[in-house]
C-alpha cells in the first residue's frame, strides 16, 4: 500500500473534499490492508465506513436535526384529547399547550 503526503482536492462548486490522501503509520496501514482483504472491500469503502461510524458516535457540537429540535422543545408528541376531540380539537389542543407551558 502506498503511503503519501496529506493532500486534499476540493470540488469547487460545493467545497467538499472528494479525495483525501493521508500518511499512515505502518501498523495502521497494515491493519487497514488486512481489514480490506478480509472483508473483500476497497480501501475507500473501509475508510468511509470507519469515518461514518466515528462521526456518528461524536457529539455534533449543539447542532440538532429538525426532528431532534422539535422533540427537544416538545413540539412533537401526542395528547389524549378524549372522545369529542374531532369536534373541539382546537380548544382542546390550546388547553393542553396552555397547561404544559403555563400560557395565558
Amino acid at each position: 500500500m502506498k503511503v503519501a503526503e496529506h493532500k486534499r482536492s476540493y470540488k469547487l462548486d460545493k467545497l467538499l473534499p472528494d479525495r483525501v490522501t493521508v500518511r499512515l503509520k505502518p501498523e495502521l496501514a497494515r491493519l487497514l490492508d488486512e481489514e480490506r482483504r478480509e472483508r473483500g472491500l476497497k480501501v475507500t469503502e473501509v475508510v468511509e465506513q470507519a469515518l461514518s461510524e466515528h462521526f456518528a458516535r461524536r457529539p455534533r457540537r449543539g447542532k440538532l436535526s429538525l426532528l431532534e429540535a422539535l422533540q427537544k422543545h416538545g413540539v412533537i408528541g401526542a395528547v389524549d384529547l378524549g372522545p369529542d376531540a374531532s369536534a373541539n380539537y382546537k380548544a382542546l389542543v390550546r388547553e393542553a399547550v396552555d397547561e404544559k407551558y403555563g400560557h395565558r
